[in-house]
């Protein structure tokens, strides 16, 4: 058959825990700038290459992706949580809120933004759509 990077291998009668070690080796390589002795030496070894990187440049880009909005959204909570806090600063001045009431309503809204709110039957219309029968239970 064809040539394969394997063929070395077993002419050397390696075990095959370090042919599994070669290979991982030769995996690991593809995702980083770390040197590999054995290099694809057929076409289904080199289109399995091919697919390896695909592969991974699919699932890097997915990373990057969602860890880039993941950021962005935590940036613009942040954003709007500053905007909130300095608009409410600006209205205490601008209405002449004594410090001690506006630290007052300060800490009710700080409190008050973290209780549960109870999710109620009528907030979910998708269980309008159940029988009768599974309602009533």
């Amino acid at each position: 058959g064809e040539k394969s990077w394997l063929d070395t291998l077993t002419a050397n009668n390696a075990s095959l825990a370090y042919r599994y070690v070669c290979s991982y080796h030769w995996v690991m390589a593809q995702f980083t700038p770390a040197p590999v002795e054995f290099h694809p030496s057929n076409v289904r070894e080199r289109s399995f290459s091919l697919l390896v990187l695909f592969v991974g440049f699919v699932l890097f880009s997915s990373l990057v992706g969602s860890t880039s909005a993941l950021i962005n959204q935590s940036r613009k909570d942040a954003y709007s949580r500053l905007k909130e806090a300095s608009s409410l600063r600006r209205f205490y001045v601008d209405n002449h809120i004594s410090v001690a009431l506006g630290a007052r309503i300060t800490n009710f809204l700080k409190s008050s933004g973290r209780t549960y709110n109870r999710v109620l039957e009528r907030d979910l219309p998708a269980l309008k759509a159940l029988p009768v029968s599974l309602q009533k239970e």
